[in-house]
Formats: C-alpha cells, sequence, structure tokens
C-alpha cells in the first residue's frame, strides 16, 4: 500500500472533481484508474492524449480576448 498526498491547481482540481462525479468512485479509486490507463496505454494512444492534453493548455492561453486583437490584422 502506498501513501500519496498532493495538491492540485484549481483546473486540475476541477477535473478530477468531474472525473469523480462521472465515474462515480471515491477519490482513492479516480487516481487507481487514471495510473493504470497510463501503465496500460499503447505508445500511440500516450501521443495521442498528449496531444489532447496540450491543446487544452494551448486553448486556455491562447482563447483571449488580448490574443484576438493581437492577431486581428491577419
Amino acid at each position: 500500500m502506498m501513501h500519496i498526498q498532493f495538491e492540485l491547481d484549481s483546473q486540475h482540481a476541477e477535473r478530477m472533481s468531474c472525473l469523480q462525479a462521472t465515474w462515480q468512485k471515491p477519490l482513492h479509486e479516480v487516481v487507481a484508474r487514471l495510473i493504470d490507463m497510463g501503465c496500460t496505454m499503447e505508445p500511440e494512444n500516450a501521443a495521442r492524449l498528449t496531444a489532447f492534453a496540450s491543446e487544452a493548455v494551448l486553448r486556455r492561453d491562447w482563447d483571449t480576448p488580448e490574443e484576438d486583437a493581437a492577431w486581428a490584422h491577419l
């Protein structure tokens, strides 16, 4: 058995809560399921997951009124 203690930023805490609600499992089972998914993932699927996660980060950083204004001349 392993004891894990961690702190999530607000975005990841919200995502974790969403997974917990979707899967209707206690937090420790959600974390265990995510670990299982990561360990059994084929390399090509891991690459897709990385790309998908990166897309969300880029969208958060770039999908802003300031960015729209900066690129409006193009």
